[in-house]
């Protein structure tokens, strides 16, 4: 479950949407860290992988109905969109790594190397993984910077002069 947050900044006027926890986009990351997790099989093995949503999927009905080559199609499209999420050094980390845990979330993060004008919310995800024998792993963005909010949470960070001063306008579970 994820919510979004609405703020309006007390300086310069804008509205913006920040996004908290987990959302359903990063479903299929999920899903895909916990089967890695619990079976310590390498899934980035094209062919590994899809036997393993094949045998998960196959008590889905949008997925049961399907031709073989509706089947392979979908299969094609969740590798490519777990493999374009990761990045080569976590891929590796990955398949040379016991997995014992994971977090992944939206977070909001600010450009701050992005002209003061130009600056917005950017909703990323924020993954941490934890490896056996390893420190805690979390995935940084070299130009980002955390959004911030006060300690009553009425007040977060305004990408425009990176203060707290977006106030708390509203806040919906998404």
């Amino acid at each position: 479950m994820a919510s979004k947050v609405t703020a309006k900044c007390i300086e310069c006027g804008e509205e913006f949407k920040y996004y908290f926890g987990v959302i359903e986009e990063l479903q299929p990351i999920s899903l895909f860290l916990e089967a890695f997790k619990k079976d310590q099989k390498n899934y980035f093995d094209k062919k590994l992988f899809f036997e393993y949503l094949d045998n998960n999927l196959k008590d889905e009905k949008d997925y049961s109905s399907q031709n073989e080559e509706g089947k392979l199609k979908r299969c094609e499209l969740i590798f490519a969109y777990i493999n374009e999420f990761f990045s080569p050094d976590e891929i590796e980390m990955l398949k040379t790594n016991i997995l014992l845990n994971f977090k992944i979330e939206i977070y909001p993060y600010v450009n701050i190397e992005e002209e003061k004008e130009k600056r917005k919310i950017l909703n990323l995800p924020l993954l941490s993984l934890k490896l056996l024998g390893k420190d805690e792993y979390t995935r940084k963005y070299s130009t980002m910077a955390y959004t911030n909010f006060s300690d009553d949470q009425q007040f977060l960070t305004c990408p425009k002069d990176l203060k707290l001063s977006c106030k708390f306008v509203t806040e919906e579970q998404i």
